[in-house]
């Protein structure tokens, strides 16, 4: 097919011929030019009429899976009786050895992975299939050549829905042939039971054993006693294979291989679980520094070394933080967060401002129980002159603040007393005007003459004695 052109794609090389249902093939969109993977299905899967009625169903639902753990699903295609799948290619990650490692297989190649790498990568692949399971999708057919690699080495599954398209409900295809791959078979589809997300998850634990260890964990030579192994056989303990498996990697193991589906994990979330923090995981953690009396550029460099982003919040006043100074963190020194977490600063403001009566006030004490020392003298001549402009420091306006409140209280006491006397003066006018004259006697008469009735004596003659 190399060279023909299926829709808008052009077949340019072959990727695999190796599967059981199907050739990959590397194709280039005509117009776009983008490179995609091409699935090409055998015809005798197609011979059933219900097929595609199916194929059609499950097109729509593998659309619905958008995730970066998943291969990506372009098109459906049927052209000239044949099936197409059309996907994202996957170029593979490029080894230290050289050449490309496009799946897990091709990986596992050279013998079990670091524990570190197995956890990581196990972890996006668990990501992903539970992605599907809560979309209702199950794979059916997990295992390592159906883990792709990105260049950038993302692993992504690939295939959903392909065994359910072939098979249906049921473990066994069309044609006859049973879906699903012996080494990785659950004891469900040995016995062609209702299969639910269980299946999914004894084959992902069959999965991490042969990264653990780099080996099956049933090495039967015949596809029969495969099967039987997985019914009725429990797996060599991985630490016995590899020594080099911690104890909690091997109960997750074990416990996702169980042979009923309820004694296995119950989702992918457990699963993962399960497997504990990872290396990265650990190394993401960070101890937030403590940047207490520190100024802002030397707090954020602090936090930047940390692996932490600093935000400096409104500043606040304190009495024992000089102002420009942390006077606050959150999380606190020695917390644990996530590296590039934010970590909220506050600075000091510096001591707060309030007006002090005199007899509080340092410099006003200071300046009376001075003997008039230099220190009093250089302050006096400090203090403006009439006519001059007044300082504007902030020290200057603390030295002036008890003058001007001075000034202000006996502004108010004159005005007080000035009241005050005039409402004597007010009462004093009013008790005089009110009071009754009396008489004016004579010297020479007992009786009383007024001398207001003598026109003489009051203008002329000087008033008797």
């Amino acid at each position: 097919m190399i060279g023909q052109t299926v829709g808008e794609y052009r077949i340019t090389e072959l990727i695999s011929d190796k599967g059981g249902f199907g050739i990959v093939y590397k194709a280039v969109h005509t117009l776009l030019e983008q490179e995609v993977a091409i699935k090409v299905l055998k015809p005798k899967f197609t011979a059933d009429p219900e097929f595609k009625e199916r194929f059609v169903t499950e097109a729509r639902t593998q659309a619905r899976l958008k995730h970066p753990n998943i291969v990506t699903l372009l098109n459906f295609l049927v052209h000239d009786e044949q099936y197409y799948l059309v996907v994202e290619f996957m170029e593979g990650v490029e080894l230290p050895s050289g050449g490309r490692a496009t799946t897990l297989s091709d990986l596992l190649g050279s013998g079990p992975l670091a524990q570190d790498r197995v956890t990581s990568i196990f972890r996006q692949v668990l990501d992903g299939v539970g992605f599907a399971h809560r979309q209702g999708v199950i794979h059916r057919d997990i295992k390592p050549l159906n883990v792709l690699f990105t260049a950038q080495g993302l692993p992504k599954v690939a295939d959903f829905g392909i065994a359910k398209i072939l098979s249906g409900e049921t473990s066994v295809s069309l044609s006859g042939a049973r879906v699903g791959t012996p080494a990785y078979m659950s004891p469900e589809q040995v016995f062609d039971k209702k299969l639910t997300r269980s299946t999914d998850i004894y084959s992902l634990g069959c999965t991490l054993y042969e990264m653990a260890t780099g080996s099956l964990p049933f090495k039967e030579s015949d596809t029969s006693s495969m099967m039987e192994a997985h019914v009725s056989e429990p797996p060599t303990p991985p630490r016995q294979v590899n020594p080099a498996v911690s104890e909690q990697l091997e109960q997750a193991i074990l416990k996702a291989m169980q042979k009923k589906p309820q004694d296995r994990f119950q989702n992918c979330e457990e699963f993962a679980e399960a497997l504990g923090e990872s290396k990265a995981e650990q190394l993401r953690r960070v101890v937030v520094p403590s940047v207490l009396g520190k100024g802002r550029a030397e707090a954020e460099e602090l936090l930047r070394q940390a692996g932490c982003f600093c935000r400096f919040a409104e500043n606040e006043s304190s009495s024992d933080v000089p102002a420009g100074k942390a006077v606050r963190q959150s999380p606190a020194p020695g917390d644990f967060c996530e590296a590039d977490s934010l970590v909220q600063v506050v600075l000091s403001s510096g001591r707060r401002r309030s007006t002090l009566p005199p007899d509080t006030c340092p410099a006003s004490r200071t300046d009376r129980e001075s003997d008039g020392g230099p220190a009093v003298e250089a302050r006096r001549s400090a203090a403006p002159t009439v006519g001059s402009r007044a300082p504007t420091s902030e020290y200057s306006d603390r030295r002036q603040r008890p003058n001007r409140t001075r000034s202000s209280s006996l502004r108010a006491a004159k005005i007080v007393l000035g009241v005050l006397l005039g409402f004597f003066v007010l009462v004093t006018s009013m008790l005089i005007c009110t009071a009754p004259r009396l008489p004016q006697y004579s010297r020479s008469s007992s009786s009383p003459q007024p001398s207001s009735d003598s026109k003489e004596t009051a203008l002329g003659a000087p008033a008797p004695f």
